[in-house]
């Protein structure tokens, strides 16, 4: 075996061995949450632009069209499936995302709480949101 070959595969080995099992769920689950937003959105639009769905007034709301929505949630998608492959691999990039998306999670899901109380599932997604910042913030060391 190639000495480059290697020392990859025993760098590999040993980040999968540092690898907190907290961090493994976090990054599975955000792939898992990518690939539905990247076919949801890739096979939505390509649905809309053909015609075949009429989604209505869907999007009304954030004043888009359907088909940039859609285009919107692939890209989301394709951001966080790179987001898992960086967190499963523990790079620092993939930490600091995560902890900017985790605040902005905790900001939009408190205001949303904020304007409408009574959705208790809304403060349930606002402390699962506040544990996982913190868990991120506590396992920092693992990431390089």
């Amino acid at each position: 075996m190639p000495a480059a070959m290697a020392a990859t595969t025993a760098t590999a080995q040993a980040t999968k061995a540092n690898r907190p099992l907290g961090v493994s769920i976090i990054s599975i689950l955000t792939g898992l949450v990518g690939a539905l937003f990247l076919v949801v959105g890739v096979l939505g639009a390509v649905t809309v632009l053909a015609g075949l769905v009429n989604v209505g007034d869907v999007f009304a709301p954030y004043k888009i069209s359907a088909t940039v929505g859609l285009t919107i949630l692939a890209v989301e998608g394709a951001i966080y499936l790179a987001l898992a492959v960086g967190l499963w691999r523990l790079n620092f990039w993939a930490w600091v995302v995560s902890i900017i998306f985790a605040v902005a999670d905790v900001a939009v899901v408190a205001y949303n709480y904020a304007t409408n109380t009574s959705q208790y599932s809304i403060l349930a997604g606002l402390a699962l949101m506040v544990i996982v910042l913190i868990y991120l913030v506590a396992v920092r060391q693992y990431f390089n």
